[in-house]
């Protein structure tokens, strides 16, 4: 059986603080979020992801990549056009980028901030916008699972199962945080009827 993780092999050992435990429950909490968002586009839901995702690679990057050195790595790579795709930690900002500038982008359409007509407004409500949300949430999410597989000596954690786990774990933490919204009003409980449901067969599967 190939493992995935043998596609993008990390040479060096990742060495990690507390602060990454944070990070993948928030990055976690956005993604899933986003992939569940595409059933309830409430506009109250979106700005705690856009926060969470956000704060999560602010996280990841000040820990992994030194944030002050990531601006001119980033210059670098441009000016000599020269990618390394073959990086898990490329790939991932590079997700969480997209994540970031695109919940920016649909927060602001939510907030009436410089998108305001109604063509904006039908755009994030449509099925192909919030598609795309949904499906780059999932890819991000199955990131930060692969990323931990990258955590040499860890019993366990060398196994390409950890996305799946994290998919269920940050769909379970966004349904989580569906009926602390729905409880607090801020979120109709006509569009999360289905919440008690899934969030029971979600933990299940975890």
């Amino acid at each position: 059986m190939i493992e995935l993780t043998s596609f993008t092999p990390q040479l060096q050992a990742a060495h990690w603080g507390w602060t990454i435990a944070i990070f993948l429950w928030l990055v976690g909490l956005s993604g899933m979020g986003f992939f569940l968002n595409y059933w309830i586009r409430q506009k109250n839901f979106v700005y705690l992801l856009t926060v969470s995702g956000i704060l999560g690679t602010l996280l990841v990057v000040s820990h992994l990549a030194r944030m002050l050195n990531l601006p001119f790595a980033v210059f670098s790579a441009l000016a000599d056009f020269s990618f390394n795709f073959q990086s898990w930690m490329f790939i991932g900002i590079c997700l969480l980028s997209l994540l970031c500038i695109g919940s920016v982008f649909y927060s602001m359409i939510c907030a009436k901030i410089i998108f305001k007509s109604e063509y904006w407004q039908n755009m994030a409500k449509s099925n192909w916008f919030n598609g795309i949300f949904a499906a780059l949430g999932v890819f991000c999410t199955i990131y930060s699972g692969f990323l931990l597989t990258q955590a040499v000596g860890i019993s366990l954690w060398n196994t390409a199962l950890i996305p799946l786990l994290w998919i269920m774990s940050g769909m379970a933490s966004s349904i989580g945080c569906i009926e602390l919204f729905m409880i607090m009003k801020w979120i109709d409980p006509d569009t999360v009827r289905w919440s008690r449901r899934t969030s029971f067969w979600v933990e299940v599967a975890e």
